[in-house]
């Protein structure tokens, strides 16, 4: 039989990690919104396709003019002026598109395989160039068919895009790990402490685990919703968040969820009224292990904690005793 208090000591301490993901993940799209990290990815991906041996970027140039990507950029003058106005997200039909009508010099519908060809010749005209002979290469492999020279260019776009993911990804993950830190740091979130009131405080386990089970039930329950709505506040949604929603998520995790749970978890800092700095200071030596703990567990993300919640919790419910159940309903008779 399986421990109670351990599987109660843990939905705590998964709660709060949750709640602290969310708040991370919210934080990230927030800055890799404002500072397009997206569309810094996706021109280097660009750039790498299309540039010459020799750094030449009269084709990038080209691409980034033509009117369909114009289109695409955020016409903010502070983006233009912060150069931060690049699309983040292209088709792999929209990048075909645009690529045969620069290279055509005309309208996609009346571009000629043979002008592409000689466009490549004049853009790359030494023979060592690897974008001249990757180009040349769909160009021969389409023999002729544009819908099939499409294709090539399309296909080719959209392998790069799989390795643009992972650098994304991986520029998100480390992202992930500074702000999961200073989030541990700012709210004291040392899983250590926490995991000790959770275990020497009933009253603060039964108050966690009605907060948990409360918090997953209005997240999971799709009775009567649309079922999109019933995760508005997970991180699948957050990319597609006006700024101004996503503000406000991150405004009711700092003003309300977390300090509800860290009020039981016994979060937070009290700094005296002198020496605050070394207070803090001195403090970094206790606090430092149990901050890593929760920073990595942060970084596994709030779908991670938001699943093992519901498993965690499942099982609690599945080991309680019958006649804790019903202690409350069957009464002994006089």
């Amino acid at each position: 039989m399986f421990d109670l208090k351990i599987l109660e000591i843990a939905i705590g301490l998964i709660f709060i990690y949750l709640l602290l993901s969310l708040l991370a993940t919210a934080v990230n799209e927030f800055v890799m919104r404002f500072l397009y990290s997206r569309g810094e990815n996706l021109k280097r991906a660009i750039t790498r396709m299309l540039e010459d041996s020799n750094k030449d970027e009269k084709l990038i140039g080209d691409f980034y003019k033509h009117p369909l990507i114009e289109k695409f950029t955020n016409p903010s003058k502070w983006n233009y002026l912060l150069k931060i106005n690049k699309p983040s997200y292209l088709t792999s039909n929209s990048f075909s598109k645009v690529l045969l009508e620069v290279l055509g010099d005309k309208n996609e519908m009346n571009v000629d395989v043979d002008t592409i060809k000689e466009k490549i010749d004049e853009l790359f005209p030494k023979e060592d160039s690897s974008t001249r002979k990757l180009l040349l290469n769909f160009v021969e492999d389409a023999n002729g068919n544009l819908e099939q020279l499409k294709s090539n260019l399309e296909n080719w776009y959209e392998l790069m895009m799989e390795r643009t993911t992972g650098w994304y990804k991986r520029r998100v993950q480390l992202a992930l790990l500074i702000i999961g830190f200073s989030i541990s740091v700012i709210f004291n979130a040392d899983t250590i402490q926490m995991a000790k009131n959770l275990s020497s405080d009933p009253a603060a386990r039964a108050s966690m685990i009605e907060m948990a089970e409360n918090y997953y039930s209005s997240m999971s329950e799709a009775e009567g919703t649309d079922s999109t709505d019933t995760q508005a506040t997970l991180p699948a949604s957050f990319g597609s968040m006006p700024d101004s929603l996503l503000n406000s998520e991150i405004k009711q995790l700092i003003q309300q969820d977390i300090p509800n749970a860290s009020s039981i978890m016994g979060m937070g800092w009290s700094f005296p009224k002198e020496n605050k700095v070394w207070y803090f200071i001195s403090s970094i030596p206790t606090h430092l292990f149990g901050w890593l703990i929760t920073t990595f567990a942060i970084a596994l993300g709030a779908p991670f904690w938001f699943d093992m919640l519901g498993k965690v919790t499942n099982i609690r419910n599945a080991g309680k005793n019958p006649d804790d159940k019903t202690s409350k309903t069957e009464q002994p008779s006089d």
